[in-house]
């Protein structure tokens, strides 16, 4: 958990997710994006929810699985409702998504469904630093492409082979 300073969350956001996935060895392109998806929620935080604001960066044995932007504001609005609509706007026409009908200030909740594969979720939770009731906006984070496992040769096959 970090701390985002007002007036520059999303910056700093961007920063510590790329150091987190580029660690990971996450694709330039996949980092890319989640680095977006970070900065259009820091940005809506610091426009709509109250400081200060924290990033939370899950991992389960070091690898980063999920991240939330929390704000001190545990009124959550219609982002629930709007994500949940998104989720089943997908399911059901994915390609034909109308954005001119999304309205504009929540376009970015649009993106992160979009570039999360609709993995998006807005929730109350507490605030590290202060237990304070807030709420986050998360959403999961791309994975590092995993190389093959290396097949082991049986005795048989090795024999074989050396023919």
């Amino acid at each position: 958990m970090r701390t985002l300073p007002k007036g520059d969350a999303a910056h700093r956001a961007r920063h510590l997710l790329r150091e987190t996935l580029t660690q990971a060895a996450v694709a330039d392109d996949q980092i890319a994006d989640a680095e977006l998806v970070v900065a259009e929620l820091a940005t809506n935080a610091e426009l709509h929810g109250r400081g200060p604001l924290e990033i939370r960066i899950g991992t389960v044995v070091q690898k980063p699985l999920w991240c939330e932007i929390v704000d001190s504001d545990p009124n959550l609005g219609d982002v629930p409702t709007l994500l949940a609509n998104l989720r089943a706007t997908a399911r059901d026409t994915l390609p034909t998504l109308d954005i001119p009908l999304i309205p504009e200030a929540s376009r970015g909740l649009l993106i992160a469904h979009r570039l999360s594969n609709g993995r998006c979720y807005a929730y109350r939770t507490r605030l590290c630093t202060s237990t304070t009731l807030g709420k986050a906006v998360a959403f999961a984070l791309p994975m590092a492409a995993t190389p093959p496992i290396p097949r082991q040769l049986t005795l048989v096959e090795a024999d074989h082979d050396a023919r």
